[in-house]
């Protein structure tokens, strides 16, 4: 690594990181804490303990929209309906769509989170129905419908200040957002149902590209993929794509086609550049990635992290890939924890966390700690 790690603290001065997340009445948690976060924090448990939930808490709280809302789904396969004509949404739809967002689906009472920063800076949201603001859908006969109400999310910061976001149903019986969405920290999202979301990757490099910052995202995949010598901006069927020169054909390839794990991995890599001071968030990091390669993969994404002072949530049911973590615990335990989700003997969705010393002892250990 180009600057020395050795010594920092867990939350080094000048770098904005989160150190701490609650939640309460998101999807499968009632209830969560976690404390002491770290630079690089990986996300374990069985199927069905909520790691994709986290990631999308932690997305939702920083997005603090409805818009941030619509991508959760999104990155689910699930969108708004289409179909030739528009659809017209009414009130029992309207609040169906959003419900599965909230605890045991019970959308009375609200989703409530906070993070606090590494400057102790505090930002919480809350999510709910505001009945004040209910009003009547218009109908075309004079049956009376039910009055619908407003899906408010309420950011608080840490001046106490609160900004308000909503989404309603207009008079066309059509979707209305409102409020202006900003993500704080900025926040980048890596799903595991998208191995290549060329928009994002397409999005993301070319803003780095205009600020001269594309070197070393580019540096550090060629250093990751020995065949890979380049990156670049190209039209493939009229639409702009990554292409990349390898070593073997001479010609220029998609990146889309050359590795699925390849290509992930340039997503997470542009991923943490283009959120600087913020957080990325990927959910099963080692999907199409050999295992001889994880090692080096977790060194350059603790790099890159450190470089770009972004923090990483990762999640991952690869036993091979935690430990390939173990040679970069050993030199940063300091700058690593791991969160293991489990369903406790009541059914509750619970977080439990290894740091430091305890989690090198585990890797050594190659104990079950997925």
């Amino acid at each position: 690594m180009n600057r020395s790690l050795e010594g920092r603290g867990t939350l080094a001065a000048g770098y904005r990181m989160i150190e701490s997340f609650s939640l309460s009445g998101f999807r499968c948690f009632k209830q969560l804490k976690l404390k002491d976060l770290r630079r690089i924090n990986i996300v374990v448990g069985d199927n069905g303990v909520g790691k994709t939930a986290l990631g999308e808490a932690l997305y939702l709280t920083t997005a603090s929209s409805p818009a941030g809302a619509w991508w959760v789904r999104f990155t689910r396969g699930r969108i708004f309906p289409q179909s030739p004509q528009p659809f017209v949404w009414n009130r029992e739809f309207f609040q169906l769509f959003w419900r599965d967002l909230f605890y045991n689906f019970d959308d009375n009472v609200p989703i409530t989170a906070s993070l606090v920063d590494s400057f102790k800076g505090k930002y919480s949201l809350r999510v709910f129905y505001d009945l004040r603001r209910s009003v009547p859908m218009p109908v075309a006969t004079n049956v009376p419908t039910s009055p619908i109400a407003p899906l408010v999310f309420e950011r608080t910061t840490p001046q106490k200040k609160k900004t308000y976001t909503s989404v309603a149903l207009d008079e066309k019986g059509q979707p209305q957002f409102s409020g202006n969405p900003e993500l704080i920290p900025l926040t980048a999202i890596i799903p595991s149902t998208i191995s290549s979301n060329q928009t994002d990757m397409v999005n993301w490099y070319s803003t780095l590209s205009k600020e001269n910052k594309e070197g070393p995202v580019v540096s550090a995949l060629t250093s990751l993929f020995e065949q890979i010598e380049d990156v670049s901006l190209e039209l493939d069927a009229s639409l702009p794509s990554l292409f990349v020169s390898t070593k073997a054909v001479a010609q220029k390839q998609p990146l889309a086609i050359v590795s699925a794990g390849i290509g992930r991995t340039f997503y997470t890599l542009l991923g943490i550049a283009s959120a600087p001071r913020g957080i990325v968030l990927v959910d099963e990091i080692e999907n199409g990635i050999h295992y001889s390669r994880m090692s080096s993969i977790w060194a350059t994404l603790l790099k890159s992290c450190e470089d770009n002072e972004t923090q990483l949530f990762a999640a991952t049911h690869s036993f091979e890939c935690l430990q390939a973590l173990l040679p970069v615990v050993e030199k940063y335990n300091h700058l690593v924890s791991l969160i293991r989700l489990e369903i406790d003997d009541k059914g509750n969705h619970i977080a439990k966390q290894f740091w430091g010393r305890e989690l090198e002892a585990a890797l050594r250990s190659q104990g079950e700690i997925r």
